[in-house]
């Protein structure tokens, strides 16, 4: 029985990113819809009661200023599981767009 790793031996650089990044693609894809569907939206207790939401938000405009308002909203954004499957989709695609940019320039 042959070792998995001299199988990888015969394929050229590129080829072998070209594998790679359609393996990162797939499975990041995949990880990100499993992610998804496997998440409910969890409403906070603070989103429940009415317009609590906005008067958090101009209470933290108040004290903090517009641009640390803003940033704590994109922090809040990021507890949702649709911007989290949306980040590791990016990730897979972009470093898959990486692999194949790089196979591109060996060959």
């Amino acid at each position: 029985m042959d070792h998995p790793v001299k199988r990888w031996w015969p394929l050229t650089p590129a080829t072998r990113l070209r594998l790679i990044g359609t393996v990162v693609l797939v499975l990041g894809v995949a990880a990100a819809l499993y992610w998804r569907w496997t998440r409910g939206t969890v409403q906070a207790v603070d989103d429940l009661l009415p317009g609590f939401s906005q008067q958090r938000a101009r209470q933290n405009e108040i004290l903090m200023g517009g641009m640390v308002a803003a940033a704590l909203q994109w922090v809040d954004a990021l507890r949702d599981p649709r911007v989290q499957s949306l980040i590791v989709a990016g990730v897979s695609v972009l470093a898959a767009i990486v692999c194949f940019r790089v196979a591109s320039l060996l060959d």
